[in-house]
Parts: structure tokens; C-alpha cells; sequence
């Protein structure tokens, strides 16, 4: 993220699992070390959020497969994001969400996947 003037440092929020059970296993044909993916969050942030900013943050990340999840488990291997100086599509779906929800201290968010491989 680029850092804008009169911004804070960027904020990373862990996020909910990104593959289910089933979808998991589809990536583990081709990468078999895969044992868990969870997504990540980067915030550029105008400055600190509220406690009822963060829960409403929170709520926001709240997303994804919610049934047959594998568990957390394995050892971090790689954070993959989009490439730095670009906006995903994703980044500005969220960002504009996070705006019309009144999060204005909120000037971008972004999103990654966190990759876990076998111990």
C-alpha cells in the first residue's frame, strides 16, 4: 500500500479460512505440502480506529466458507498479495463498502492469502 500523507501505519487483520475442506483438497492435488490458506487484511488506516471501528471491522472481515473448514494448522509458508501499486477489484468493492458503512478513517482495504504448509 502506498502510504498516504497524514495516514497511520497499515493495520493487518488475520481473516477467516479461505478454502473449505473440499476446495482445499483441489489445491492439494497440484501443491500437496498445502494443508491450510487463510485470508489477511490489509488496512490503510487515516488514523486509529475506535473500539466500535474495530468491531465493525470486524464484522465487515467476517466472510467466506463457514461449513466443512479444515483446521488451523501447519506452518506459515507464504502471504501472497496483489502486487504492490495496483488496486484489486476486490480492494475497491471493500473500500467503498467500508466508506458508505461510515468507516472513513478507513482509506483502503486490501486482501491476501496466507498459505500454511506441513510441519
Amino acid at each position: 500500500m502506498n502510504r498516504t500523507s497524514g495516514s497511520v501505519s497499515p493495520l493487518l487483520l488475520d481473516g477467516p479460512a479461505a478454502l473449505s475442506v473440499f476446495a482445499l483438497a483441489k489445491v492439494q492435488v497440484q501443491a500437496p505440502a498445502i494443508v491450510y490458506a487463510e485470508f489477511v487484511h490489509l488496512l490503510e488506516l487515516r488514523e486509529p480506529l475506535n473500539d466500535a471501528q474495530s468491531v465493525q471491522v470486524q464484522q465487515l472481515l467476517s466472510y467466506g466458507p463457514t461449513l466443512e473448514l479444515p483446521p488451523k494448522h501447519g506452518q506459515r509458508l507464504t502471504t501472497v498479495l496483489p502486487r504492490s501499486g495496483t488496486i484489486s477489484p476486490w480492494s475497491s468493492k471493500a473500500s467503498d463498502i467500508f466508506s458508505r458503512c461510515g468507516l472513513d478513517r478507513v482509506l483502503r482495504v486490501e486482501r491476501g492469502v496466507r498459505w500454511y504448509a506441513a510441519d
